[in-house]
């Protein structure tokens, strides 16, 4: 680059990373994480509520819950494999 030629990008410096990028990936997680609590109580609930209509306790609640919970490891997984 002495010789008076222009900067190739691969020539270019590279700015430091930003306290902004670190923060991308905590705010990523903690959706996540919400994502896979709410989908957890959302679950227990339901299940809580189809057997409390059914009378079938707590049959419904532990199948709901495995469901959301099975459904929510997922998200997390696909989340944090981006």
């Amino acid at each position: 680059m002495s010789d008076g030629q222009q900067p190739t990008p691969s020539d270019a410096p590279v700015p430091p990373a930003t306290r902004q990028d670190g923060r991308k990936g905590t705010f990523k997680g903690m959706g996540a994480a919400y994502i896979m609590v709410s989908s957890v109580l959302l679950g227990v609930g339901i299940g809580y509520l189809i057997d409390a209509l059914r009378g079938t306790r707590p049959f419904w609640t532990i199948t709901v819950f495995a469901a959301f919970f099975v459904a929510g490891t997922y998200h997390m997984i696909k989340e944090g494999s981006k």
